[in-house]
């Protein structure tokens, strides 16, 4: 089966300082990189469904993964000896700092499209299993994979 999906319907980073409805918030946020922007524009999307074009997708994620970054500490201690663990700690270490450099101040500063019950570390977390677990290499002219509805579930 081949599927051609337009560019304009992948969830992804390109141009969201300019074009996004989301776009003065990225103004405001300096030095993040390609992937922080992208689970940003992921959890901002997925915190008004209503709102968002991909909101059906978004709700239609699971909310949760068998992925890495959402294992219990008792399943990271099943990884004791082995070199996943290494990769999964520094992972899990590098999108804590980065959620902790950004929230709560991006709440405070944007509380309308940034709600504090909407921009817990779960959620942050899960934005970044879904594009983990979700995501396709893509041409669309962004250093990140897109989002691409519909296309991933089909895999």
């Amino acid at each position: 089966v081949v599927i051609r999906t337009p560019f304009h319907l992948f969830l992804n980073t390109e141009d969201v300082e300019n074009t996004s409805r989301f776009a003065h918030i990225f103004r405001a946020v300096k030095g993040l990189d390609e992937q922080a922007k992208h689970i940003l524009t992921v959890m901002l999307e997925a915190a008004d469904p209503d709102q968002s074009p991909w909101g059906k997708y978004l709700v239609a994620c699971p909310r949760s993964f068998s992925n890495g970054l959402l294992l219990t500490e008792d399943e990271v201690a099943i990884l004791q000896g082995s070199p996943a663990l290494d990769y999964l700690v520094e992972r899990r270490e590098d999108l804590r700092h980065t959620y902790d450099a950004l929230f709560p101040k991006l709440s405070g500063a944007f509380p309308r499209e940034l709600p504090p019950e909407k921009c817990r570390w779960e959620d942050y977390s899960w934005a970044a299993a879904v594009i983990d677990t979700r995501s396709w290499a893509t041409e669309a002219g962004c250093d990140v994979a897109s989002l691409v509805p519909c296309c991933d579930m089909l895999n």
